[in-house]
């Protein structure tokens, strides 16, 4: 016997197939989606790069020091350039060293350790984007109107590009 009520809905036939063609839609859009995504990563970072070229070339500008940009594996780092001129005075005596400790405070000073361990003003790590070889290139006031070229490869393409800043 049938019942006063019409029964409304969906029969379970019906969401099969929903499902079944949901499933197929999103096989083929996934792909494209994720592939979209890493262009989106790698403009991103190529953009972050030409920013921070862009930067340290007008740090070095305004601060009047000048710069250096290590490129390496897949990071940048930019650290000021300590001037060496204390370290160029000829030392032929103790005498001569008991004078230049007195106008540098310590002997320590100036060694190439404390150099290495400044703390750079900028290092940022990529993960879409590399450097072949290991490269550094200065900048300051007096290099401002010289165009610099740092060229990286897309990791997942080997695709190599040329920033010239």
């Amino acid at each position: 016997m049938m019942s006063p009520f019409k029964q409304s809905g969906f029969t379970l036939v019906e969401l099969l197939i929903v499902i079944v063609l949901m499933g197929l839609t999103s096989s083929v859009v996934l792909p494209n989606m994720w592939k979209q995504f890493e262009q989106v990563k790698r403009y991103s970072e190529k953009q972050q790069l030409t920013s921070l070229l862009h930067y340290a070339k007008q740090y070095a500008v305004y601060s009047g020091k000048k710069l250096e940009i290590k490129v390496a594996d897949n990071s940048v780092e930019v650290r000021e350039v300590k001037q060496a001129g204390k370290q160029n005075i000829l030392q032929n005596s103790k005498n001569m060293l008991d004078i230049v400790d007195v106008f540098t405070d310590t002997a320590e000073q100036d060694t190439e350790q404390d150099v290495e361990d400044t703390k750079p003003l900028k290092l940022i790590s990529f993960s879409y984007i590399g450097f072949e070889k290991e490269a550094i290139v200065e900048v300051s006031s007096k290099t401002y109107f010289l165009d610099k070229n740092i060229t990286f490869v897309n990791i997942n393409s080997q695709q190599r590009e040329t920033i010239q800043f």
